[in-house]
């Protein structure tokens, strides 16, 4: 059995008789940016728990175009949505289309940091994933039955902050607009709880940097996080001193081989000394160094991160 489009009071046809009680979409309080292939697939959908967990793991995936990406906590809403379009021939108005959804998001958290990630999104290819004030989870159907994918957008838009006044906090808002019919015959949806849906969030960034100078095959790198360069070291200097952690290539995109990462504490930072003898090493030539995936950091229990964006030592 799917938990797809069902609640406790739901009717089937088309008759209008009014139910006990009926689904409704409430406020607009957290989402998700998705890519438009990104499927809920009804093997994620027998129970909350499978549903929750498909969730989580989809905001971890490895390949960031294959990443779900969760909207900060929504605020309020303003809705511009353009009224149903017609056209009045010899007195009579005849129905052309309905309008167009258009939601204009204002959020608090995250401030600037936030804001500029989500406009690296602007005029991307994206689908949305509506969550409201109840835990609804509202998407839109794929054409096969017990499936929930993301609402195609036309357009999604992270404005330019407006400063704050003598009354009023910075406005940190984004734009979306996207076709009725996603939302009204092809309405797919999910109830879940808020808080749960709240606890799935976004990656923050592993900025990896150069301590000191490189000598010979050995460097030491620091690792921070947030807007703020928070050096992790203190909360993950174990887990963070591990090899498998880190891909190091030369200038050839070849794989150097990591002989070991260690804490370095003069500099709360980590030692990585590379193997010399192997052929791809080679002296004085500037070396790329990137992360593991985030499957790998969530396995050395350092979660919600992702080591990015490559660092260049040279």
């Amino acid at each position: 059995m799917s938990i797809l489009n069902q609640t406790s009071c739901a009717t089937s046809g088309g008759n209008t008789g009014i139910p006990d009680c009926a689904v409704i979409v409430r406020n607009w309080r957290y989402g998700f940016l998705v890519p438009l292939s990104f499927v809920v697939r009804s093997s994620a959908l027998g129970s909350q728990a499978d549903f929750l967990q498909f969730m989580q793991l989809a905001a971890q995936e490895d390949s960031p175009s294959d990443r779900i990406y969760p909207l900060p906590p929504i605020e309020a809403v303003t809705d511009n949505t353009e009224e149903p379009v017609s056209e009045t021939i010899g007195g009579t108005a005849f129905f052309v289309r309905d309008g167009k959804y258009n939601l204009t998001a204002r959020y608090v958290k995250g401030g600037n940091c936030v804001s500029n990630a989500l406009r690296k999104f602007n005029n991307g290819n994206y689908a949305l994933i509506i969550v409201d004030g109840a835990g609804l989870v509202v998407g839109t159907r794929t054409g096969v039955a017990d499936e929930l994918k993301g609402i195609p957008l036309d357009n999604f838009n992270a404005r330019a902050f407006r400063f704050a006044t003598d009354s009023t906090v910075t406005n940190y808002s984004f734009n979306v607009v996207f076709d009725a019919a996603y939302i009204n015959e092809g309405i797919a949806f999910v109830e879940s709880n808020l808080a749960d849906m709240l606890s799935i969030t976004g990656l923050m960034n592993i900025n990896l940097s150069l301590v000191g100078t490189r000598t010979a095959g050995v460097f030491v790198l620091q690792a921070k996080a947030g807007c703020a360069g928070v050096n992790l070291y203190d909360q993950y200097s174990a887990d963070l001193a591990d090899a498998a952690l880190y891909e190091v290539l030369n200038k050839n995109g070849l794989v150097v081989p990591i002989t070991s990462v260690a804490v370095a504490p003069a500099s709360k930072g980590f030692t990585f000394t590379l193997d010399t003898t192997s052929p791809n090493y080679t002296s004085g030539q500037p070396y790329t160094v990137k992360g593991a995936g985030v499957s790998a950091l969530v396995a050395a229990d350092v979660d919600g991160y992702e080591i990015a964006p490559p660092i260049v030592v040279a």
